[in-house]
């Protein structure tokens, strides 16, 4: 993996397969074309724990240095040492729109989840109107979701946004631009969505 820049060339890290341009998904984890491994992009270079570490112990040795309690000292380093992290990946993904690599995506909950996921999104995609039925099977599966799982998480976004197409609903600010796609661009999102999740929930 290039720290410096990102690549011009990504495989898959399962099978080798080199991914076309259109391929890659900026916006969630996808499956690959070839071996169907569920894999994701990385905005950012190796060492960003290492960056925040040193930013830590940089702020936190001056502040004690300067006379501060060792214990705000810390404190403060801990926050600047976030922040930086947080500020590094925006800027890579401001600057370098491409990501730096795939890796395997990691997996933070249950097959099963994901094919009550899989099935949920192929009945919304062929819904004409949201109904109670679909918004009581949306509420369960959604309070049983793992919110650290960036598929599963894409899965919801695309639900809720879908429902609130058929409602007349303005998306939240930062789907804003996704505002003018059309429903059907929106169902077959989710069908591209629910057969990832299929391809994952497979032993």
């Amino acid at each position: 993996m290039n720290n410096e820049k990102p690549s011009d060339e990504y495989k898959c890290p399962a099978c080798q397969t080199t991914l076309a341009g259109r391929d890659i998904l900026l916006w969630r984890p996808f499956s690959c074309p070839n071996c169907h491994e569920i894999i994701e992009p990385v905005f950012y270079p190796r060492g960003r724990g290492i960056g925040c570490l040193s930013t830590f112990l940089l702020v936190a040795v001056l502040l004690a240095l300067y006379g501060m309690k060792w214990y705000w000292s810390a404190l403060i380093g801990a926050g600047a040492g976030v922040l930086f992290s947080l500020l590094r990946v925006q800027v890579a993904r401001r600057f370098w729109p491409k990501p730096y690599a795939v890796r395997r995506h990691e997996f933070r909950t249950e097959t099963h989840g994901l094919l009550q996921w899989a099935e949920l999104l192929e009945s919304i995609a062929t819904a004409e109107a949201w109904t109670d039925q679909l918004e009581h099977r949306l509420l369960v599966i959604d309070g049983q979701r793992s919110r650290d799982d960036s598929l599963e998480n894409a899965a919801a976004n695309s639900a809720q946004n879908f429902k609130r197409s058929l409602q007349g609903v303005p998306p939240p600010k930062k789907y804003r631009r996704e505002v003018d796609l059309t429903l059907d661009c929106r169902r077959e999102r989710m069908r591209l969505i629910a057969r990832d999740l299929r391809f994952a929930a497979k032993p």
